[in-house]
């Protein structure tokens, strides 16, 4: 099993904010979608981020 170190998570989570707002076109995404980021896993984040760019759809998370 990976161990994620803080700073990587951390790095996971800019990197989907990122995608986000270039999907959204909305900068910067309130405190409680970013809260929300922060709960979930890598391995979550990695999930997402790829839906979102699927999808072009932050749907499963509130809106940004």
């Amino acid at each position: 099993m990976r161990v994620v170190t803080k700073d990587q998570h951390e790095a996971r989570v800019e990197a989907v904010l990122e995608v986000v707002a270039e999907v959204t076109g909305k900068t910067p995404v309130p405190p409680s979608f970013k809260d929300k980021l922060y709960g979930m896993s890598f391995d979550e984040l990695g999930v997402f981020v790829l839906n979102v760019i699927k999808t072009r759809s932050v749907d499963g998370l509130d809106r940004p």
